[in-house]
């Protein structure tokens, strides 16, 4: 037993004094340099405490996007433009950012002069072409599936949107109807002359007063608006130049009636 043992501590001494002799004057670098090839996070640590640079135990990155506008994708991340539709799994224009016969989803991801059409971003159409909603009209109005310019329906046509309605009316049931008066029923702001509709009753809150700006008769509490002001009615007899100028809403020869 005691041979044994003796056995191998002179076997450890021997290995020592093999390395000693095999290593040269600058042995202390070469076991930093095996330290740092073997244990890189704790040389880390180590250069740290000692004020120095840590050197990155790590330097590999994800692969860059590479997915374009209509391709396959499953996260953001795969598309150069980072979007990604759930829905479709394919890369989306940035908002704004889409071109003539880029896939879409939505309107707002086309560039300005655009709309979304069955997948597509295209051009907006001019008055008289065909459409099919009304964002893919230059006037915003798709009306009977032609694009129309706005406050061409007359009262009791079909209507979808209240700018479809001519002036002084607004679309009501799907139905163009004409604006009620303050005091009148109402079921919703558009309804009303001043764009109030409290306790289903159209109200004069939040109107101009008289000589403050305007830019309709129905802005105004009078119910008139000349020359960007909103200005008091007048009698028969008073000279006017529109119909609005008078409480009659009658103005012949520039004389209310």
């Amino acid at each position: 037993m005691r041979a044994s043992i003796r056995a191998c501590l002179l076997f450890a001494v021997a290995a020592i004094v093999a390395l000693q002799v095999a290593q040269p004057v600058s042995a202390g670098l070469v076991d930093r340099e095996v330290f740092e090839n073997i244990t890189p996070s704790l040389y880390d640590l180590d250069r740290r405490q000692e004020g120095g640079t840590a050197v990155p135990s790590s330097t590999s990155t994800g692969p860059a996007p590479t997915a374009t506008i209509g391709a396959g994708c499953q996260n953001p991340s795969d598309c150069v433009s980072g979007h990604c539709s759930r829905s479709e799994n394919r890369c989306l224009p940035a908002p704004g950012n889409g071109n003539i016969n880029d896939f879409c989803t939505r309107d707002y991801q086309c560039t300005g002069g655009a709309y979304c059409y069955r997948g597509s971003c295209q051009y907006i159409k001019p008055n008289g072409s065909n459409c099919y909603k009304d964002s893919g009209c230059a006037s915003s109005n798709c009306y009977k599936k032609v694009c129309q310019p706005r406050r061409n329906v007359v009262n009791g046509e079909r209507c979808t949107q209240s700018l479809q309605c001519q002036e002084g009316s607004f679309c009501n049931r799907s139905r163009c109807a004409t604006l009620a008066a303050n005091g009148q029923y109402c079921y919703k702001n558009q309804g009303c002359t001043s764009g109030v509709c409290n306790s289903n009753r159209c109200s004069s809150s939040g109107l101009a007063r008289l000589g403050q700006r305007c830019s309709a008769n129905s802005n105004c509490r009078s119910g008139s608006c000349f020359k960007g002001a909103c200005r008091a009615k007048r009698n028969a007899g008073q000279p006017c130049s529109v119909n609005a100028t008078c409480f009659s809403n009658r103005c012949v020869n520039q004389v209310c009636q």
